[in-house]
């Protein structure tokens, strides 16, 4: 299972990319190398010439940023975030 949408780059002068905005391999099925086929037909049918990919993986899932990464991710930044304390929440 692969989500994906298309942005403009502000950050490379505009230029198109892709994000992955899920990806998923259930895990009854996981390291039997449907991860690494899938995302090799996504960049064989999908994805233009030329144009970086993208996409986040939580620090909490070493597992699959092991696997990103041995696919040919490679880190470019950590995305923080600040959570106001439950008490100041409107929930």
């Amino acid at each position: 299972y692969l989500v994906y949408a298309e942005h403009h780059d502000d950050c490379n002068h505009g230029h198109t990319m892709l994000y992955i905005r899920q990806f998923l391999v259930r895990r009854e099925h996981r390291r039997r190398g449907l991860g690494r086929a899938m995302l090799e037909a996504f960049h064989r049918q999908i994805v233009p010439p030329n144009t970086p990919v993208e996409m986040d993986v939580l620090l909490s899932n070493p597992t699959g940023h092991a696997f990103w990464q041995a696919v040919g991710f490679t880190d470019r930044f950590v995305r923080l975030r600040h959570e106001p304390p439950a008490s100041d929440r409107s929930d």
